[in-house]
């Protein structure tokens, strides 16, 4: 039994041979439910140091710097999209963090192991524009050389019959079967399905913990989505990055919960039930922080500043507050103190605890996503109350930069932090 390569030859045959195309005219769809957001980047980002450096943290998201180091990608710099083959002109559009969210909360109950092999699927989409096929599919033929790959496997019985015998969930084998994608790439932990886009030049790379969940269909975002993604200046700049506190919730449960079934594989029966309780608890104390981002609906960064949607309470208790325009402790703290006399009396069950810091702690890396991103003015006045910052380092750490300078469009209802300087918003890192 032999491995399928991609040999050159083999490529550029896939390139320039006259499979039917599978995709029409205009944008690059954005899938919906995407948890972990939804990320546009300009390729020339990736040659640009300077633009990088004000790009704030959007290379640095979590999900997709993962996506990035699964990817094997290579180190940004000069030459970098000629080498790959990529159209520098026309953005890269990612959906992260597509997750099955009614099936993460049916798993996540603490009286009830979750069955065997039932592990929650965390998928990403993700649509790269390009000048010459033969150059792009040979650069990926360079960084996943090392992994299984098949082309077009449903073409060729060999190598439907050699991946199929490779995989253990029925599943991921009817998936096998009926996917028409060009290339697929099984590794140990993630599975690759590329589709080559011709008539939009377009490579399409789906990716997830599974191949069933690869090759499902995405549903399309709907309109209304896309409507706000341009009210919020998504589809503005070089970059963009759109997450809501809830996705960010579904994310962290839905990684989390993996990560528990496959820690308890091989665990004494007699304990594994109590430690399963153990992770479902820590995991469901991320929703109260979610329900307590009322005031934030969503946050956009891009490479000039960060973007929040207000609901209609944030509009009315964010106006005409004192921020900082550097980061100095005396204006932190008129700030703080700010937040307490305008929110005190309503801040959210989470913040009326002294115990707020175990309960952020308790949730994981999404916890802290969601803390950082949505609910720093509520942190603030919980900090001025209790005469103590919510975690070790100073709260928000990142949120309150040095050179900003803060817009509230009451009209729109959006909160602006406008970066005067080469500085970065970074939002904490998964641990």
């Amino acid at each position: 039994m032999h491995v399928h390569r991609w040999p050159l030859g083999l490529l550029l045959v896939l390139a320039l041979s006259g499979a039917p195309d599978r995709a029409g005219a205009g944008e690059p769809p954005l899938a919906a439910g995407a948890s972990g957001g939804y990320l546009r980047l300009r390729p020339t980002l990736l040659e640009d140091a300077r633009l990088r450096r004000g790009l704030l943290s959007v290379l640095d998201w979590p999900p997709a710097e993962q996506l990035r180091q699964q990817l094997r990608l290579p180190a940004f710099g000069p030459g970098l999209l000629k080498t790959l083959g990529l159209d520098g002109t026309r953005d890269v559009i990612a959906s992260l963090g597509l997750v099955d969210t009614a099936a993460v909360q049916k798993l996540l109950v603490p009286d009830r192991l979750p069955a065997a092999g039932k592990v929650p699927t965390v998928g990403y989409q993700i649509f790269i524009p390009y000048l010459d096929e033969g150059t792009v599919l040979g650069s990926l033929e360079r960084l996943l050389g090392r992994r299984r790959v098949w082309v077009r496997p449903r073409q060729n019985p060999a190598a439907l019959k050699e991946l199929i015998g490779r995989l253990t969930d029925e599943r991921d084998r009817a998936a096998a079967r009926k996917t028409d994608a060009d290339v697929v790439v099984q590794s140990m932990q993630l599975s690759f399905v590329l589709h080559v886009r011709r008539a939009q030049r377009l490579l399409e790379i789906r990716v997830c913990t599974q191949l069933h969940g690869a090759v499902a269909t995405f549903a399309p975002a709907p309109a209304a989505l896309r409507a706000r993604l341009q009210q919020a200046g998504f589809f503005r700049g070089a970059a963009g990055l759109f997450v809501e506190p809830r996705g960010l919730a579904d994310l962290g449960q839905a990684v989390g919960a993996s990560a528990v079934v496959n820690a308890l594989a091989g665990v004494d029966p007699k304990v594994k039930l109590q430690l399963w309780a153990a992770g479902v608890k820590e995991l469901r104390s991320i929703e109260p922080l979610a329900a307590a981002a009322t005031l934030l609906r969503s946050l956009v960064l891009s490479e000039d500043g960060a973007s929040w949607e207000l609901s209609d309470e944030g509009a009315r208790q964010l106006r005409g507050l004192p921020y900082p325009t550097a980061l100095a402790p005396a204006s932190v703290r008129r700030l703080a103190l700010a937040l307490q006399k305008r929110l005190g009396t309503s801040l959210p069950a989470p913040f009326s605890s002294a115990d707020l810091p175990r309960t952020v702690q308790e949730g994981g890396f999404a916890s802290l996503w969601v803390a950082a991103a949505f609910l720093w003015p509520q942190a603030l006045a919980w900090a001025a109350t209790h005469g103590r910052a919510l975690l070790e380092k100073p709260w928000p750490p990142e949120l309150i930069l040095p050179r900003v300078a803060v817009q509230l469009d009451g009209k729109r209802h959006r909160l602006e932090l406008k970066l005067k300087g080469p500085l970065g918003l970074r939002l904490p890192q998964h641990p």
